[in-house]
C-alpha cells in the first residue's frame, strides 16, 4: 500500500500579514524555513517522490526534504490558483490590504 503525504507549505510571509507581491514568490518566513526543516528532519523512511508546485513557498517547504533524501526524484507540479484581485496590480500590499477590495471588487482570475 502507498502511503501519500500532502503537506502545505511553511509559514510564508503572507500568513504573517506582511507585504508580497504576486502569490507565486511569497518566500517563507525564518520561523518557516525552521518549520521545513523540522518537518523533513521527522520523516524517518524516504519516499518514493518528492513533489512541490512551483510557488517560492513551496519549494522552500520541501527543500530540507530533498536535501535530507538527495537520491529521491525531486520535481514541479504546476498548479492553478484562483486569486479574486489582479496580482500585479495589488504588489507590495498585505493580506488587511486587499480583504475590503476582495469583498466588493474582486473578480476570479486564474493563475497557471
Amino acid at each position: 500500500m502507498k502511503l501519500v503525504r500532502l503537506i502545505r507549505h511553511a509559514e510564508s510571509a503572507a500568513n504573517v500579514g506582511l507585504a508580497t507581491t504576486t502569490p507565486d514568490s511569497i518566500p517563507l518566513t525564518e520561523k518557516g524555513r525552521l518549520q521545513a526543516r523540522v518537518l523533513a528532519d521527522s520523516i524517518t523512511s524516504a519516499p518514493d517522490l518528492i513533489i512541490a508546485s512551483p510557488f517560492e513557498r513551496a519549494i522552500a517547504t520541501a527543500l530540507p526534504t530533498a536535501a535530507r533524501f538527495p537520491h529521491v526524484p525531486f520535481e514541479f507540479w504546476p498548479v492553478k490558483e484562483f486569486t479574486y484581485l489582479t496580482p500585479n496590480r495589488f504588489a507590495g500590499t498585505t493580506q488587511a490590504d486587499r480583504k475590503p477590495l476582495e469583498e466588493t471588487t474582486g473578480r476570479m482570475v486564474t493563475r497557471s
